[in-house]
């Protein structure tokens, strides 16, 4: 934590001196990666916040329309995690972020990715963070069992969220409202009207 801390604070330190000499607002890509370099450096003893910083930077730059730039990154960060955490909910994580970005460029990698990580959720002790992180995961297989034309395996898959959403939030729960509208979105496609 106290790595972490201490990064930010450093970049964000960083970021109004670099806004004040510009006489500009610094844009939120230019911190990004201005900030991702330094991780290597600053957090060479810090592996773990390493990690779990260069995927968030990762998501980040998705989020940016960096594709090509997270797609590396969140690489390494799959790299990073399983060295620092093994089999975790962090490595579970970057493997389906990783999954996120594969998905535009190469599905298959994409779904090697995505069960690897629901795989590793299933691994884990089973606590409500593991299962909310899990449906997560399985959305995005979902999503890209859609793209792969696999229309039973996502019906499966949508069904299995459902289920253990609403075992975990109620089933009266307006969280299962994506589940359903994917559901619904598959049964259109099947034609099951």
């Amino acid at each position: 934590t106290k790595a972490v801390n201490d990064f930010f604070s450093a970049r964000l330190r960083e970021g109004r001196i670099t806004e004040q000499a510009q006489g500009v607002q610094l844009l939120h890509k230019d911190w990004v990666l201005g900030a991702l370099p330094k991780l290597d450096a600053e957090l060479a003893n810090a592996p773990e916040a390493r990690a779990l910083l260069r995927q968030r930077f990762g998501v980040a730059l998705r989020d940016l329309g960096e594709q090509e730039k997270a797609l590396s990154t969140l690489t390494l960060a799959v790299q990073e995690s399983t060295a620092a955490f093994g089999d975790s909910i962090e490595t579970a994580n970057a493997l389906a972020e990783l999954a996120s970005i594969q998905r535009d460029s190469a599905i298959e990698a994409a779904h090697s990715s995505i069960d690897q990580a629901i795989s590793m959720f299933d691994r884990l002790p089973i606590n409500d963070s593991v299962r909310a992180e899990r449906i997560s995961a399985r959305t995005t297989l979902l999503r890209i069992q859609t793209i792969q034309g696999d229309y039973a395996g996502a019906l499966e898959t949508a069904m299995r969220n459902i289920t253990e959403r609403g075992e975990l939030f109620g089933a009266d729960s307006p969280r299962l409202a994506v589940d359903y509208s994917n559901l619904s979105a598959l049964l259109l496609r099947t034609g099951q009207l």
